[in-house]
């Protein structure tokens, strides 16, 4: 042990003194040592005791408590661990960390126990990691990357809250996971929005089941629909076509086109309501399979 004291006007002695202490008792050699420069007020000084009925204010310590071989760490009142640089050249921190002006990492920034591996770009423990145009080089992206083995959700969540002690039991704005995106806000793609062909948009009732599914497929068709096979077809901006449509009000067009056909008797197949036209005829279904018609004439 080793040390020098500088005695200050308000009669307090500050102690700077180096100490080798035995970490643990583990290995039985050098391993379970380590080398304290601590800071010291008031103590008293034995060579066998060391320093003593003082307070400790903070120390700098080579492996700590055995664990950080070749590595140093700064304690607060020598007990509180704080940051730590390891033998490999890695810091780690006990605490928060709080920067007051920018922090900037040239490689990740991993949260939790989540690591990744540049040579191997490989990940592992269980977290999330921020990098940039890193598992995707050339893309020049932020790239935000979940890591959960264990349970195999993986998604993020995007909170909004003025209030720290209600985030535990307030709604995310929007969550992103490998199953779904929920928005539990409204929206607004100012720019459009794109959908692959043969993706759905589902609108859910207040049961969460779908009221309404739209989708395109491969023939430019949009289709509509409870279910889509039973829904609508819509085609470009044409109408609509290949489905049934219902509408319980009245519909208001400058032109109604309707495909000429004919029925093949007065018997044939048909729901009250039908119409049809062909050349020379104008036919309405009147009642179930019964069929009337009223001549056609030039003007």
């Amino acid at each position: 042990m080793s040390s020098f004291a500088s005695s200050l006007p308000s009669s307090n002695t500050i102690h700077m003194s180096t100490i080798v202490s035995r970490e643990v008792v583990g290995t039985n050699d050098w391993r379970d040592y380590g080398a304290r420069l601590v800071m010291d007020v008031d103590s008293q000084r034995d060579r066998k005791k060391g320093l003593y009925n003082g307070s400790r204010i903070g120390s700098i310590v080579f492996n700590y408590s055995a664990s950080h071989y070749g590595g140093i760490c700064l304690l607060g009142y020598d007990s509180n661990q704080g940051f730590c640089q390891e033998g490999d050249g890695s810091v780690s921190s006990a605490k928060n960390v709080l920067f007051n002006s920018r922090a900037q990492f040239a490689s990740s920034l991993s949260l939790a126990s989540a690591a990744y591996n540049i040579g191997t770009s490989w990940v592992s423990g269980q977290g999330t990691i921020l990098v940039w145009n890193t598992v995707r080089v050339g893309r020049t992206r932020t790239e935000f990357v979940n890591v959960d083995p264990i349970n195999g959700n993986g998604g993020f969540d995007f909170y909004d809250t003025n209030n720290y002690s209600t985030i535990r039991s307030s709604t995310p704005m929007f969550t992103l996971s490998p199953s779904e995106t929920v928005f539990n806000v409204s929206p607004q793609f100012r720019a459009g929005a794109s959908f692959s062909s043969g993706q759905q948009i589902r609108l859910l009732n207040s049961t969460n089941n779908p009221a309404l599914t739209i989708y395109s497929d491969e023939g430019g068709d949009m289709n509509l629909g409870t279910q889509v096979a039973d829904g609508a077809n819509i085609r470009n901006v044409n109408g609509f076509y290949g489905r049934n449509l219902t509408v319980t009000q009245k519909i208001s067009a400058s032109q109604l086109h309707i495909q000429l056909s004919t029925p093949s008797s007065s018997s044939a197949s048909c729901s009250a309501g039908d119409i049809k036209d062909d050349a020379n005829y104008h036919y309405v279904c009147v009642a179930t399979n019964k069929w009337k018609r009223v001549a056609l004439s030039d003007f």
